[in-house]
């Protein structure tokens, strides 16, 4: 690992202390937990985007020869 220094708002320190002790987690280990769900969701949008898109224009492609009932 290699170590860095950051700086965090108070409340981001009060939440990453308080979240430690429930979890029985560093501070560190849930940092480190952060960047890499975040990077999971950085690296899934263009996926999720190609498949919003790909739904999207699909809307209104189907119909009926049928009267609405309604």
């Amino acid at each position: 690992m290699i170590r860095t220094q950051i700086q965090l708002h108070p409340e981001q320190i009060m939440w990453l202390k308080k979240h430690g002790l429930k979890k029985g987690v560093s501070m560190s280990q849930s940092i480190r937990d952060s960047v890499d769900f975040y990077r999971h969701y950085v690296e899934s949008l263009p996926k999720i985007q190609h498949k919003k898109k790909k739904s999207l224009s699909v809307i209104g492609s189907f119909s009926t020869d049928i009267a609405d009932i309604g």
